[in-house]
């Protein structure tokens, strides 16, 4: 889970940091809504896999997915065509917030269903 994580935030990093024309977009057209929402998942899949990887250190995990959403938001200023904003900033923690609270919950429902039968046999 960790190689995933390291993975995805090597992603946020490069469509951070890269330049208008190299950044990955979603769809051709996009609105403020798909920025936004595009954000906040980007970084709530980085806050799951982080909190599935360090569930005993929380404390860490926030401070890194608070930190890392400040410091690549600041660090577009050194991007000639990026636009480093806080609302931006903070759609990315907010994501990266949900994403870390989804996991543990999620793995609590996954070990509370596994014992179910969904097939029964004949």
């Amino acid at each position: 889970m960790r190689v995933a994580a390291v993975g995805w935030l090597a992603f946020i990093v490069f469509a951070t940091l890269s330049g208008l024309s190299s950044r990955p977009v979603l769809v051709d057209s996009e609105t403020v809504l798909i920025t936004a929402v595009e954000r906040f998942c980007a970084y709530g899949v980085l806050g799951f896999l982080c909190g599935l990887s360090f569930p005993d250190r929380p404390r860490l995990v926030l401070s890194a997915i608070i930190g890392l959403a400040a410091g690549l938001e600041l660090a577009q200023f050194l991007v000639p065509d990026r636009d480093p904003r806080l609302i931006d900033a903070l759609e990315k923690v907010l994501g990266g917030l949900a994403g870390f609270v989804a996991a543990p919950v999620a793995t609590s429902l996954i070990r509370s269903v596994s014992h179910l039968r969904f097939w029964s046999s004949p």
